[in-house]
């Protein structure tokens, strides 16, 4: 015979109870990013960043509908990590001869 799943208020009660479980395991592992990666800066470490999708792919200057939900170029950084500019002491640029997750078409054929 089949187990059910609880339904209705039970099954609430057991996500609930799943999810909490999660929560305990995972814990340790939150924290402010923000306040994180400032502290090293501060401290003097070394920061290496990396953004796996690139330009064509940012929400706001990529090629849409082909695009992330974040900014992934090194404008982001800047949003989503809290770093400020003015603490980037060199960026390297690794770039691939394609538009993004667009159609083949999009590709580009020749190189300049």
């Amino acid at each position: 015979m089949a187990r059910r799943r609880p339904t209705g208020r039970a099954r609430e009660q057991a996500d609930i109870e799943r999810y909490a479980g999660i929560a305990r395991r995972v814990l340790p592992f939150v924290g402010d990013t923000v306040e994180y990666v400032n502290d090293a800066y501060e401290a003097g470490r070394r920061i290496l960043i990396e953004g796996a999708n690139a330009t064509m792919l940012d929400l706001d200057f990529g090629t849409y509908p082909y695009v992330t939900s974040s900014n992934p170029s090194i404008g982001g950084v800047a949003c989503g990590l809290g770093l400020a500019p003015s603490k980037f002491g060199a960026i390297i640029g690794v770039v691939r001869a394609s538009r993004g997750r667009g159609p083949p078409a999009s590709a580009p054929r020749t190189c300049a």
